[in-house]
């Protein structure tokens, strides 16, 4: 019997950022790399110290300074990342704590879940991403803090050569692969691990995307002819809202050819879909209007594909932020909203819509004291930005006129 801090991922997944650091997850906390690609092999990441320590620590029951964002959406009533690696790989649990020596140490690198970024290539500069994570940024970033030097195209190994040599191995044996980024739909690299995929047979493994869904082909290579071979493929949807507000948030994005391509997807029935908005200060209050939209234009046809995904890091942008007042009135707004409004609509699973309203209520009003320092950084951010990109918050978000007062 498992504790409830023990994941299975540490055991069988890897996760490697556009820049070469690896950690145990895509939500593990980003101070705590494991290790990093450009000095390190995977092999070497996979037994380094800090990995055995992670998992001698599940194994114990302790929890683990890396794994926070996942305690804390289970304490606010969500499902985290955890508890659904531990389902998906369920069978493999028994086995893998068998072969772990007392130390953390497993006999051999043996990863059959792989999250991958090919490199930080992206079209969309995010209000809530960075450098790090999109190439876009890359101007803005050097506008806004000149001081620091960026390379504006990351790659989590030195050379091509390099990387594939690291990754085909795993390739026969793979059961599952998360590709994100920068954008992995117009990532070349992306369309050659599907080849090989191909060439290798192995088909019958689980492909998930975090995708902008800005584009749906790469030259002519069309996504759809790809997915269509393989068994299990699910698009978990970057929408962080609708309209002007969304590309506001999400900048580079044009919602009318976001929807083209989402429709153009919704004919595909073997292909499953998940819109997941990164849930911030920019958009909380925005949530049930754009919760309204999805519905009404039947973008989402069951309330379950609606995941949320709360902001933790940039903290500035975090709802816990949000003054006493601001929370009372996100509480009111989505409480009335539910009551009002959401209760009438006729999907399947209209529950799993309002957990997830109150997992963002909750998840809020965990933190009670004032947050000042944080809220001075959204403001500076914030005027940086649209002084930047020409742009006006408040014009789009003015129940945010709190963080000017």
């Amino acid at each position: 019997m498992t504790s409830s801090t023990f994941c299975i991922l540490p055991w069988l997944h890897s996760a490697i950022e556009a820049d070469g650091r690896a950690f145990p997850c895509c939500l593990s906390t980003r101070d705590k790399a494991i290790g990093h690609l450009h000095q390190n092999s995977l092999a070497e990441i996979y037994n380094s110290p800090a990995y055995k320590k992670i998992r001698t620590d599940m194994l114990e029951g302790k929890k683990v300074a890396s794994c926070t964002h996942c305690y804390d959406i289970e304490k606010c009533g969500g499902t985290s990342l955890r508890q659904d690696s531990n389902r998906d790989f369920q069978n493999e649990i028994e086995k893998r704590i068998a072969e772990t020596a007392p130390d953390g140490t497993l006999p051999e690198l043996n990863i059959t879940s792989l999250d991958l970024r090919f490199s930080n290539a992206c079209n969309f500069k995010c209000r809530t991403c960075g450098p790090n994570s999109s190439s876009s940024w890359y101007e803005d970033f050097n506008e806004l803090t000149p001081s620091e030097k960026f390379t504006k195209i990351l790659r989590p190994t030195k050379t091509k050569e390099e990387f594939w040599s690291m990754i085909d191995p795993m390739l026969p044996t793979l059961k599952k692969v998360y590709f994100a980024g920068g954008e992995p739909l117009l990532e070349p690299d992306h369309y050659l691990m599907l080849e090989k995929l191909l060439a290798l047979k192995n088909t019958d493994l689980t492909l998930h995307y975090n995708t902008n869904f800005s584009a749906i082909k790469l030259g002519n290579k069309i996504t759809f002819d790809y997915w269509k071979q393989f068994s299990d493929v699910s698009l978990f949807l970057s929408y962080d809202g609708f309209g002007k507000k969304g590309e506001y948030i999400r900048s580079g994005m044009d919602w009318k050819k976001i929807q083209e391509n989402h429709r153009q997807m919704q004919s595909h029935s073997h292909i499953k879909y998940y819109i997941t908005p990164t849930v911030s200060v920019l958009n909380a209050f925005h949530l049930p209007e754009f919760f309204s939209h999805l519905i009404e234009e039947e973008l989402i046809t069951d309330g379950s594909q609606i995941g949320l995904n709360i902001v933790h890091h940039p903290t500035f942008y975090n709802v816990t932020i949000f003054s006493q007042a601001e929370k009372k009135a996100l509480r009111d707004l989505y409480l009335n909203f539910i009551e009002k409004k959401l209760k009438t609509y006729k999907i399947d699973n209209i529950e799993h819509l309002i957990q997830q309203l109150h997992m963002v209520l909750n998840y809020a009003e965990e933190k009670t004291e004032d947050s000042p320092s944080d809220r001075k950084m959204f403001l500076m951010q914030t005027v940086s930005l649209d002084k930047v990109r020409q742009e006006k918050m408040l014009a789009l978000f003015p129940e945010l006129i709190g963080f000017y007062q």
